[in-house]
């Protein structure tokens, strides 16, 4: 999972890294991602841009699930995507004007990135997990996704059945995802923040 994760984001932040300024300082930013740790510069950068910051405790928590606000706001501001963030008008039940994802939310949905649950709630605490992510990286970068034919199965856990067998066929075919050992996707594990 997590080679696939490093290929899903190398091919999402691509042109960031490239663009991003060497940083070759002595000390980081957080002291859970030191120089040296595999995330190092894409956090460097991403801090320089103001796309992410840490913790009040000073650090990152960069193995720590990731939740749909904190990812959806990483993946947004990463992206630079246009969007309205209405003031006064909430969506979803459980996403005030006063909550810090706020205006992350309102453009995602504005944007057709993201839409509720069937009961019409974001769950903005919920973890994000690789269906979820996938499917949220594409449509921010303007990805269109061909229908999957029905009865084919994608990896031996996701079949042209679910809602995610598209983007999972997709990132599959430009080899953006490999399967696990077990020749699975395994759509439903989490993202860490470090992987996001």
């Amino acid at each position: 999972m997590r080679d696939l994760f490093t290929r899903l984001c190398f091919i999402t932040f691509c042109f960031a890294l490239l663009s991003a300024p060497v940083y070759a300082q002595s000390e980081a930013s957080f002291p859970d991602v030191p120089v040296g740790s595999k995330y190092f510069t894409a956090v460097e950068h991403f801090v320089a841009e103001g796309v992410i910051q840490g913790y009040e405790d000073g650090t990152f928590k960069p193995d720590q699930i990731a939740n749909r606000a904190e990812a959806l706001k990483i993946i947004l501001l990463s992206s630079d995507i246009e969007g309205d963030a209405t003031p006064g008008f909430t969506i979803f039940p459980d996403v005030t004007e006063d909550d810090w994802h706020y205006p992350y939310v309102q453009k995602g949905y504005n944007s057709n990135i993201i839409e509720g649950y069937d009961d019409s709630t974001f769950k903005p605490g919920q973890t994000l997990n690789l269906a979820e992510t996938l499917k949220i990286i594409l449509l921010t970068h303007g990805t269109v996704v061909p229908a999957v034919p029905e009865n084919t199965t994608v990896f031996p856990d996701v079949t042209s059945d679910l809602w995610f067998a598209p983007y999972a066929a997709y990132a599959k075919e430009k080899n953006i995802i490999e399967p696990e050992n077990d020749g699975g996707m395994h759509p439903g594990q989490g993202v860490t923040r470090g992987e996001l």
